[in-house]
């Protein structure tokens, strides 16, 4: 789930899919000397639209896109959609600097 209000969005003003939405991934981590590389695939919802209760896991691009995936939705293209979607997600991911093995 995204806490919106972490990021000092007022309820009225962050989409309702924002605010109900619970959103799921397959992600896979490239690791190379000194650098690494994380790729999400296969991102799930379930929520309220407004218009619409996905009640079963739907992908992301079903409601974020358009002509066929090949452009981002204007709905979705707002900061407070996702932006702060990509911010909740790289806030459940922590990095950790080691001085020994993993």
């Amino acid at each position: 789930m995204v806490d919106y209000k972490k990021f000092q969005i007022a309820q009225a003003s962050a989409p309702t899919i924002i605010q109900t939405g619970k959103f799921s991934a397959k992600v896979s981590i490239g690791v190379k000397e000194g650098k690494y590389r994380l790729t999400m695939k296969s991102i799930e919802m379930t929520g309220d639209m407004g218009y619409k209760k996905i009640t079963e896991k739907d992908k992301l691009t079903t409601y974020s896109t358009r002509n066929s995936a090949t452009i981002i939705a204007p709905d979705w293209c707002r900061p407070n959609m996702l932006g702060v979607l990509e911010q909740a997600f790289t806030d459940k991911l922590q990095y950790k600097k080691t001085d020994g093995d993993w």
